[in-house]
């Protein structure tokens, strides 16, 4: 077999025989051969290019495979040996191995610097941010402009905010994503609020610009996108809602009736879970309907573009696109 190439996943293509460093994005718990000894598992592993399952086969002793995959956690960084195969199954390229013949090597921290496994906002950071203190210097009414200034005037929270993802792997599950987000959220209110005057501007933008603040304590990010043990109790709106709270202390003159109302269009951006869904049912004022919408809106587009850009090396004019459940034209 020839030398392995050094690639990124962006690069891959069937048939590949390559080499790399990758991030380990999530494990799944080894399976037995149905017709033999031995055990196989997966792995989802990742640079900032994009993700890739690893299947890696082992012998017919499982001993050294259950040590292998043991010593492994998610943020580990991994240099492997491998082929690049499509996935019968779910007709995806995957990086298989078997154990003795290629590599899986986990690597110490002094073999690699840890951002180079995270995918980064295709906008400037500094930017986006410059335009979310613009919006929250328009906010005219006095208490929710403090409110939002206690949050961004602090350094911590800001870099903190700067830097989240908004997600692991859906809509903008990138450093720099919750930022990204969120200013396009407020955006979008900002355009309904100036085509229906009856909305209450500042009451909407200050909800936006707040909504998913839980988000920078549900996810950690360095070199995989993974939660927090309190993200997966909590979730980002329960957290979000203890800031909140917090915050809202510090500013007395802050009236009751707006504090009911601002509280309800960010805990209610989800809508209310009914049989498994989510519903914008229960919603009490339009403020928390254009929330809803607006996050629901830049969700879903970017979910649909984030999916077309994981095929933009197909040259096909129709691609099934697994993610958006049918054939989309990428031309």
């Amino acid at each position: 077999m020839n030398q392995p190439i050094i690639k990124q996943l962006e690069d891959f293509k069937e048939g590949d025989y390559i080499r790399g460093k990758f991030a380990v994005r999530n494990k799944e718990t080894p399976r037995e051969y149905k017709n033999k000894p031995g055990r196989y598992f997966f792995l989802g592993v990742g640079d900032k290019t994009g993700e890739i399952s690893l299947k890696y086969w082992g012998g017919p002793e499982d001993k050294s495979l259950m040590a292998l995959y043991n010593s492994l956690e998610v943020g580990d960084v991994i240099e492997v040996t491998g082929e690049v195969a499509m996935d019968k199954y779910d007709n995806v390229l995957t990086l298989s191995m078997d154990e003795g013949i290629h590599v899986l090597r986990k690597c110490s921290e002094d073999e690699y610097e840890p951002k180079d496994f995270l995918p980064l906002s295709d906008r400037n950071l500094d930017d986006m941010m410059e335009e979310m203190h613009a919006l929250i210097s328009s906010v005219s009414e006095t208490n929710l402009r403090a409110l939002l200034e206690s949050y961004f005037s602090e350094e911590s929270f800001a870099q903190a905010f700067k830097e989240s993802p908004a997600a692991m792997k859906h809509h903008h599950s990138y450093l720099g994503g919750l930022l990204e987000h969120t200013l396009n959220v407020a955006k979008l209110c900002e355009i309904v609020s100036n085509n229906y005057p009856g909305l209450n501007r500042d009451l909407l933008l200050t909800a936006a610009i707040l909504h998913d603040v839980g988000k920078i304590s549900v996810y950690k990010a360095i070199t995989s996108i993974d939660m927090t043990d309190q993200g997966k109790f909590l979730g980002h709106i329960t957290l979000g809602s203890a800031i909140l709270e917090e915050r809202l202390k510090g500013i007395a003159s802050f009236p009751d009736v707006l504090k009911m109302k601002l509280k309800h269009v960010i805990l209610s951006h989800h809508g209310n879970v009914e049989s498994g869904y989510q519903t914008p049912k229960g919603l009490k004022i339009p403020e928390a309907g254009v929330l809803y919408y607006a996050d629901l809106l830049d969700a879903k587009v970017k979910d649909y573009l984030q999916e077309m850009e994981k095929e933009k090396n197909v040259e096909d004019d129709w691609v099934y696109l697994r993610g958006v459940g049918n054939e989309v034209y990428m031309k």
